[in-house]
């Protein structure tokens, strides 16, 4: 049955009055709980118990007016956190059983772990790196060996090794012989001693020792000469190589031979088929004052023109093709030669000849000849034309002055109608005004002076060019024989550092020779297994 609420409330405060009656004693180092209020006479139902979020929201309330103390606050509180925090990690920072420290423990242990894999590692790696840096050194020395036991410096050297060999066994199979013959002497003595008694027998052994000597000796022989017919073979098959290259360069300047022929017929072809294109095609440009002149005298001019540059077309294709069978013929001696004065070109005495600015300028000055001759001809051709166009402006002269008669004749009674007539009509010159004819016949009188101004400023602009073209020419001479000075250079500097090379090549590989060959070489087989060349 429940009890009343009265009933409940005076327990309570019974309760509250006893627990307040009995005080717990007071305990300097306790920090948790009530028990030293309770013991300094606190009255624990005035006592109310707050979290940190609701006194920090009973802050706010407080403060909720001013930022400012807000955030002093706030800075109080996080600083109250910082030193808390400093204070407990200050003092757990000894601990080795906690979580942090065994957390720690477990990361340094790994880490040592992975430090001393990884330097295991790169022990392992050194370790694996040099044995490979060992077997590739022991690779290229195995093929630098193959190298010089294949070069073709050292053809003697294998002779004289084989020849070597050869002399050390045929010594031995003397000293052999020598031996076998004292042992032969003893046996025979003692034969000769024990000849009563086996007469028979010991001339049959003493047959059969001769035959095995015989068989030895037969044996030798043939190793002998097989070594030498292995010489003769190889030496030989060099011979058959060397031929063989002789024969394919042989061939390869034939190719060449027969591709620059087809290449100059080509050519020909082509030059003969534009000189016949340019025969067919070839009209000569008519100026105003040439169609004042007969038909006839223009066709017989045109047909001189014409036989002229057909000439001269020859004579081009003439002089083109004996150039190249001059340069033909110059290529193929050179070819003859090219070997023995690329061997002999580093010398002195065989050094080229500055030969080509003679012949250089006596092409320029044979190039300023056919200028200056084809200006002659020029003003020949501009003064007969000259000749020519005077001669019509004085029958224009006449003409006109024939007609100015005519005028004062015809005038009377009908003069004005037969000037109309005349105005109307072409004049016998073919113009249709007097105005018309006199400006034809000014600018008549002034064409010869703008002729000739025309064609000094073309023979000047001429002379200029060729003493431009000249000087140009003798620039490229100068560039050309610097060129081929430094060419020179060049090649001495290159065939000086190739004997350079050769050199120490041969010094090295003379060394090599001597680590190969047997120290009890005879001196005469030592000289010739050195010789490299």
């Amino acid at each position: 049955m429940p009890k009343p609420r009265g009933t409940v409330a005076v327990e309570a405060t019974a309760t509250a009055t006893s627990m307040s009656s009995t005080r717990a004693r007071k305990d300097p180092l306790r920090r948790i709980g009530n028990g030293n209020a309770v013991a300094g006479g606190l009255d624990m139902t005035r006592v109310g118990i707050l979290s940190d979020r609701e006194l920090a929201f009973f802050q706010r309330l407080a403060y909720t007016g001013s930022q400012a103390a807000e955030q002093q606050q706030r800075d109080a509180r996080a600083q109250e956190e910082e030193r808390r925090r400093a204070l407990s990690k200050a003092r757990a920072a000894g601990w080795t059983d906690t979580i942090e420290a065994r957390h720690d423990q477990f990361l340094q242990a790994q880490q040592d772990a992975k430090e001393a894999a990884e330097a295991r590692q790169k022990v392992l790696d050194e370790l694996y790196a040099k044995q490979l840096e060992e077997q590739h050194n022991a690779v290229v020395a195995r093929r630098d060996l193959e190298q010089l036991k294949d070069d073709p410096r050292g053809r003697h050297l294998h002779s004289m090794q084989m020849l070597h060999n050869a002399l050390t066994a045929r010594k031995e199979q003397v000293a052999y012989k020598q031996m076998l013959k004292r042992e032969e002497e003893a046996q025979n003595a003692n034969d000769q001693r024990e000849f009563q008694l086996q007469l028979w027998g010991d001339q049959a052994e003493e047959l059969h020792k001769k035959l095995r000597a015989r068989q030895r000796n037969v044996e030798e022989k043939n190793a002998n000469l097989e070594t030498v017919l292995y010489q003769i073979d190889r030496r030989q098959r060099e011979r058959e190589d060397q031929k063989q290259d002789r024969k394919h360069v042989e061939q390869e300047a034939a190719e060449e031979r027969a591709e620059q022929q087809e290449e100059e017929a080509q050519r020909r072809a082509r030059e003969l088929e534009n000189g016949a294109y340019n025969k067919a095609h070839s009209r000569p440009s008519l100026t105003k004052s040439q169609k004042l002149q007969t038909r006839v005298a223009e066709s017989v001019k045109d047909e001189a023109a014409l036989r002229a540059e057909e000439e001269k077309v020859d004579s081009i294709k003439r002089w083109v093709m004996e150039r190249q069978k001059k340069k033909q013929a110059a290529f193929d001696e050179r070819k003859e030669v090219g070997l023995q004065r690329y061997s002999e070109e580093g010398k002195q005495e065989n050094l080229p000849k500055y030969r080509t600015q003679d012949v250089f300028e006596q092409k320029g000055q044979s190039f300023l000849q056919k200028l200056y001759d084809s200006n002659a001809r020029q003003e020949e051709k501009n003064r007969e034309y000259r000749l020519e166009m005077e001669q019509q402006r004085r029958e224009m002269e006449e003409q006109k002055a024939a007609e100015a008669r005519g005028d004062d004749v015809g005038s009377g009674d009908g003069a004005n109608e037969s000037s109309r007539r005349r105005t109307a009509a072409p004049s016998a010159a073919g113009f249709l005004t007097k105005a018309e004819e006199k400006a034809y016949v000014e600018e008549m009188r002034r064409y010869p002076e703008q002729l000739r101004a025309k064609e000094a400023a073309e023979a000047a602009a001429r002379r200029a060019e060729a003493l431009r073209i000249e000087h140009i020419q003798k620039l490229q001479a100068a560039e050309k024989r610097e060129k081929e000075r430094r060419a020179v250079e060049a090649r001495r500097e290159e065939f000086q550092q190739q004997q350079a090379q050769q050199e120490a090549d041969d010094m090295r590989y003379r060394a090599y020779i001597d680590s190969v060959v047997p120290a009890d070489m005879d001196p005469v087989l030592y000289r010739k297994a050195i010789q490299l060349h």
